[in-house]
Parts: C-alpha cells; sequence; structure tokens
C-alpha cells in the first residue's frame, strides 16, 4: 500500500515540475532558437508590415514601445486622449531621425461607443498590420474608494477597449489578408487576486483570457497574437510608489523594456513579460500557489494563514459538523447569520431562478433583479450575482459590435457596479455575503494562474 501511494506522489511529483518547467521555459527557448540557431530572423517590417496602431501612446510603455517600433522602421499611428502629448511623442519620433511616418488620433476610451467609430474613420485608409493594445489605467486602493463613475472608466478603459479594438482589427487584417500582429499588454498582477488593486488585476485577467483565446482564433489567418505582462516598470502608473520610481534590476525604465518587449515580437513569442529579469521574477513567483502570491501582494504571508487559506474548505465542513455540539447558541439559519434579504441578479431563469427559490425556502426575502423588471423589492445585505449572457460559439471576428457590449456589459459592468454599490452597505451592518458565479470554462484559466 505505502509502495503505491510513493509510486503515485513521485509520478504527480514529476508531473508537477514537467509542466512547471515547460510553461517556464517555452518562451525562452523559442528566443534563444531563433536569436541564436537559426539562419534567418526577418525583421519587423518584413514579417508583420509597416504601420502600427499603439495605444496609450502619451506615457509610459505605450511612448516607448511606439518609439521602438519607429526605430525598427515602423510607421505608427499614436492614439491617447491628451492631443498635447501625442504631438510631443510624434515631435520626438520625427526627430529622431528615424524616417517614418507618424498620425495621431485622439481617443478617450471613456466616451463610450463612439471613439471606436472615429478610430475606424480615422485610421480607414491606413494598412495598420500591428495594434498593440496598450491603453489601461489604475488606481492603487481598496474596491471602497472608487465612485461609480470611476469604476465605470476602469471597465471601459481596461476591458472595453481591448475587446473593441482586437475585434476591429482582427476583421480588418482577415479582410485585407494582412499577416500582421495584435499585440495585447497585460500585467504580472493578472496572475493571483490583487487586494486594493482588485479592478486593475481583475481587468488584466481577463485581458489575458481574451488575447490567449484570440491566438488559437487568429492563428489560420497568419496574424499573430502576443500576450504581453510586465511586472513594475519605471512609468507614471507605479508613481504612488517612490521605490518603484527608483527603478533597478527587476525594474526597468520603460524605454529599456519597450525595446526588450518589440524585439520579442519581432521574434514571434505569443506568451511573454517582455524582458528577462521579468522571466526569471514570474519564475520564481509562479513556483509558489496564487493564494501564496496573493498574501504576498497584501505584505501579509504567514504559514498560518496560507495552511488555513488551503485547508478552508475542511475546516469549514468540520466546524459546521462540530459547533453546533458545543456552541448552541451559534446562528443556524441563514437569516440569523446573514440578514433578511437577498438580492439575486438574472433571476427569471436557470440558476438564479432556483438559487432565489431555495433561499425563499430558507427564510430570505428577495429582491429580484433581470431585464424584465418584476419583482423589484429593496436594496439588500445579501448579494448574489448571477447574472450572465453569453453567444452561440464564433471567433471575435465574427462577434458584432452590439453583441459584444452587451456581452461586456451584462457580464463585467453588473457584478463590478453592484458589488461596488451593495458592499459598503453590508459593511455598514456588519453582516451579509457575496456569490460570484462564473463558469467551468475558468477552470482552465485558474491552472495557468498556477
Amino acid at each position: 500500500m505505502f509502495c503505491a501511494l510513493s509510486t503515485f506522489l513521485t509520478f504527480v511529483g514529476v508531473y508537477a515540475l514537467g509542466c512547471y518547467l515547460y510553461e517556464q521555459l517555452r518562451t525562452p527557448y523559442k528566443l534563444l532558437k531563433i536569436r541564436y540557431f537559426s539562419d534567418t530572423r526577418p525583421t519587423l517590417k518584413e514579417r508583420f508590415g509597416d504601420w502600427a496602431a499603439v495605444t496609450g501612446a502619451s506615457d509610459g510603455i505605450g511612448k516607448e514601445y511606439a518609439k521602438e517600433l519607429a526605430r525598427q522602421n515602423i510607421n505608427v499611428v499614436l492614439i491617447a486622449r491628451s492631443q498635447e502629448k501625442l504631438q510631443a511623442v510624434a515631435k520626438e519620433i520625427t526627430e529622431s531621425g528615424a524616417g517614418v511616418q507618424t498620425k495621431i488620433v485622439i481617443a478617450d476610451f471613456t466616451k463610450g461607443s463612439q471613439v471606436y467609430e472615429h478610430i475606424e474613420k480615422e485610421t480607414a485608409n491606413i494598412p495598420i498590420s500591428i495594434l498593440v493594445n496598450n491603453v489601461g489605467t489604475a488606481k492603487p486602493t481598496s474596491l471602497l474608494n472608487y465612485s461609480q463613475e470611476e469604476t465605470q472608466n476602469i471597465i471601459d478603459t481596461n476591458v472595453v477597449a481591448v475587446s473593441q479594438l482586437s475585434r476591429i482589427f482582427f476583421q480588418r487584417m482577415k479582410a485585407s489578408k494582412l499577416k500582421g500582429a495584435i499585440v495585447s499588454v497585460g500585467s504580472g498582477t493578472e496572475l493571483q487576486p490583487l487586494p486594493n488593486g482588485a479592478y486593475y488585476a481583475a481587468s488584466k485577467a481577463y485581458t489575458r483570457s481574451l488575447t490567449l483565446a484570440l491566438y488559437h482564433e487568429a492563428k489560420p489567418y497568419g496574424i499573430h497574437v502576443q500576450m504581453l505582462s510586465p511586472n513594475f516598470v519605471v512609468t507614471k502608473i507605479n508613481s504612488y510608489s517612490k521605490q518603484i520610481m527608483k527603478g533597478g534590476l527587476l525594474i526597468p525604465s520603460a524605454s529599456a523594456y519597450a525595446k526588450s518587449a518589440v524585439n520579442q515580437l519581432r521574434d514571434e513569442v505569443d506568451e511573454t513579460p517582455g524582458y528577462l529579469w521579468h522571466h526569471v521574477q514570474n519564475a520564481v513567483a509562479t513556483a509558489f500557489t496564487w493564494r501564496v502570491r496573493t498574501y504576498i501582494a497584501m505584505g501579509s504571508l504567514s504559514i498560518v494563514a496560507f495552511l488555513y487559506d488551503n485547508l478552508k474548505s475542511l475546516v469549514s465542513i468540520i466546524k459546521a459538523v462540530l459547533e453546533p455540539y458545543f456552541r448552541p447558541n451559534l446562528p443556524k439559519t441563514l437569516v440569523e447569520k446573514f440578514g433578511q434579504w437577498a438580492v439575486v441578479t438574472g433571476a427569471t431563469d436557470g440558476i438564479g431562478k432556483e438559487y432565489a427559490k431555495e433561499l425563499a425556502r430558507q427564510g430570505i426575502n428577495l429582491v429580484l433583479i433581470s431585464r424584465t423588471k418584476e419583482k423589484l423589492i429593496a436594496v439588500t445585505n445579501e448579494i448574489v450575482n448571477n447574472v450572465g449572457m453569453i453567444h452561440d460559439p464564433e471567433t471575435l471576428d465574427k462577434v458584432s459590435e452590439d453583441t459584444l457590449w452587451d456581452l461586456l456589459t451584462v457580464n463585467m459592468g453588473s457584478v463590478t457596479m453592484l458589488t461596488r454599490k451593495i458592499l459598503p452597505q453590508m459593511i455598514g451592518h456588519r453582516k451579509g455575503a457575496g456569490i460570484l458565479l462564473r463558469t467551468p470554462a475558468l477552470a482552465q484559466f485558474d491552472c495557468l494562474c498556477g
């Protein structure tokens, strides 16, 4: 018996180590193979074409990425909301002697669908073969400190922009038969939840999932899709920390990072941190589970907390079974434990409908929310975020703009906004629960996250 268990555990260990080494070494192996053992290494222009569009091009990584593209003889469309800053970047590129063309497009991604119509119109006659989805915003603070407007802005900028632009330029490249590239800039925060940076990390996790899926959709058409996930870089988005802004071995300048990242696009790497020491940093970090990395991000890692977190399901079951015998006065019902009211979104069908019915059976008053606007009662102490929308499986280039807007608004906007609205009330009452429903499709993404 012991021998069989030992053999099984050895097999599991070898398998886990093999998976870890594959994930960490596949990109460095490809880079070494192309750069040192290949007879040819096409230039960026030869591989993808001579026009690129870069969003968020007025500062930080976006600005330096655009300048590095120009140094490699790529004409650049600079997209951001500040005309003054874009003109300054265009001037820098012109004065650098790169000999390329530039065009600026003023676009505020918090303004809704009209911004994408504007971008399409401004770039209609330009054969853009490289799209760099770089625009993003962040605010390192608790979800409690976000206003409704700030919440919507981060969704529009970090989630909607990468979705709409990827769809638009994927369709254009496919129709024009351009063998181009789509680069989406994520973040190392996408690999684990980030307390006090929840919206930002969640938006980058979305970007990762979208981009890795799009890679497989676009590959049959000769379109390369790259997921670029930097860790800390000396940019304005990290100006909240003086230590980060000092830079260092693991924290490169934006220009050093961009040079490395553009060269990795040239080498057609599909998933990369973009910088050597970020590869090393990720190799160390992902040796730990995402729960450990979350505690590290909070700055309060402890062995006790780690063990409890990994055994919490078992602990909860044991407590539920034993506590009534030793502590008979503990709350026994949902009402006693969480309160009398619950709000259920998407409550007219499926899981939402049955969940609401079960809550009612357990004595909970209900607020039922759906697009039919039936049975609205009151704001409550408990939130159950179930609302969702699906569409028939199809590649991103075949999804209509209206459908994409509906998917983003229903599946991401609702859960984010309702949580932000009701969480402060639950904290005020010092009781409540939040339940966020997901699909089994996320299981594969959890594996990717460690």
